[in-house]
Parts: structure tokens; C-alpha cells; sequence
């Protein structure tokens, strides 16, 4: 991690089988950078807690939507998402992701 920018992209097949793709850049410092292509937030904003950990506020029409913390493993092999935020009828959700290097 580092106090540059990060560039995002996310794509892939919802749960109705419709493709998506979502981008954003912003800097590690709080501030909201644009997010282009999701129907649940319109801006993100990156904050380095530590070396290996970000933690990023997603928000729409500036309201919180999306609350996550992304941290990489002390290896470098590895790394855990914590999202937690309200689907779009008001229900909460926590997802806890792990992704892997091969």
C-alpha cells in the first residue's frame, strides 16, 4: 500500500445474469473520488489505517451505503474484504471475502 492512487476495476455477471462494470480512482486520503457504473454508490473514499490495511466509505447522493476494510495478509498472499452496508430495500448485509494468490 502506498499514499498514491488506487484504480479499481470491478466486472463481472450479477445474480439476474446482467454484466457490470464499475471503476474508480481515488487517493488514500479520505477524500471521495468518483465511482463510474454502480447503481449503489457514486463515490468512494480510501483511508490508509496501517501499511497493510484500507478502509473505504462508499457513498450515494452522499449518504453511506457501503462500508469496507480491505487488509493483505503479513505474506502478501492474501487478502480479506469486510463489507457491511443495506441492499437496496433497506436489509442489512456483511460479506466477508478472502481472496488468494495462485
Amino acid at each position: 500500500m502506498h499514499n498514491g492512487h488506487a484504480i479499481f476495476l470491478h466486472q463481472g455477471v450479477d445474480s439476474a445474469g446482467n454484466p457490470f462494470r464499475t471503476t474508480f480512482t481515488a487517493g488514500y486520503d479520505g477524500r471521495p473520488g468518483r465511482v463510474e457504473g454502480a447503481s449503489r454508490y457514486d463515490a468512494v473514499s480510501l483511508s490508509l489505517r496501517n501499511d497493510s490495511t484500507v478502509d473505504q466509505i462508499f457513498t450515494k447522493d452522499g449518504q453511506i451505503t457501503v462500508e469496507t476494510t480491505r487488509t493483505i495478509s503479513p505474506d502478501g498472499n492474501s487478502m480479506f474484504i469486510i463489507a457491511v452496508g443495506k441492499h437496496a430495500d433497506g436489509r442489512p448485509f456483511r460479506n466477508f471475502l478472502v481472496y488468494r494468490k495462485r
